[in-house]
């Protein structure tokens, strides 16, 4: 359930060296105020070039979830979400969809309180995304698949590129954004943009 996987992560958290590169500074932004509304975020040890967000995912028996920020943004997300609960209340989960915490912006804070042990789902509030489009079906997430990524076995959802188009739009393999909203695009087929696709080098 969502409380025991969060004292787990906690524990496992706890027993990461002090020297390594992963750095785990609490349910916090690199500013230390609270976070965050869609999981927790780890960074680097070293370097500030980049940091890690690390997304939560709760079972819900439909995707996606209307698309929400706060209780007020958008003005009618919260009322639509209330409706698909009760249209969808009698119906087995088989999404794994990324909540919004509307009201703390710490989704993981208090989460004995905020999650349902037996449908490892997040009710803390109304069903509200601000990533509605990055969900999984289940048959999408599972059965998960290992790879190995230099030295470290990374574990991938069954079909990533599920998610991935739904976000980013199906061209997301081949064009590389320079900015969030994807005003900006470059085509990796081209060998003189090809430098993108290679791994950064820093320490």
């Amino acid at each position: 359930d969502g409380p025991s996987a969060f004292r787990l992560l906690e524990d496992r958290i706890a027993k990461i060296p002090q020297n390594s590169t992963l750095d785990f500074r609490g349910f916090v932004d690199h500013t230390g105020q609270p976070c965050c509304g869609f999981g927790w975020k780890f960074f680097h040890h070293y370097t500030s070039v980049c940091e890690l967000d690390v997304l939560v995912l709760s079972l819900s028996p439909y995707a996606p979830l209307i698309h929400g920020e706060t209780r007020l943004w958008p003005p009618w997300g919260s009322a639509l979400a209330m409706i698909k609960d009760m249209w969808f209340r009698h119906v087995n989960p088989r999404f794994l969809v990324i909540p919004e915490d509307i009201d703390h912006k710490s989704l993981c804070i208090n989460s004995n309180e905020r999650w349902d042990r037996k449908r490892n789902s997040f009710i803390g509030g109304p069903h509200l995304s601000y990533f509605q489009n990055e969900y999984f079906d289940i048959d999408e997430f599972y059965p998960i698949q290992s790879l190995t990524m230099y030295d470290l076995s990374v574990q991938l959802p069954n079909n990533p590129w599920a998610s991935l188009n739904r976000t980013y739009g199906n061209k997301c393999a081949r064009f590389a954004r320079l900015d969030t909203f994807g005003h900006i695009e470059l085509d990796l087929h081209y060998p003189i943009f090809s430098r993108l696709s290679r791994p950064s080098q820093f320490t």
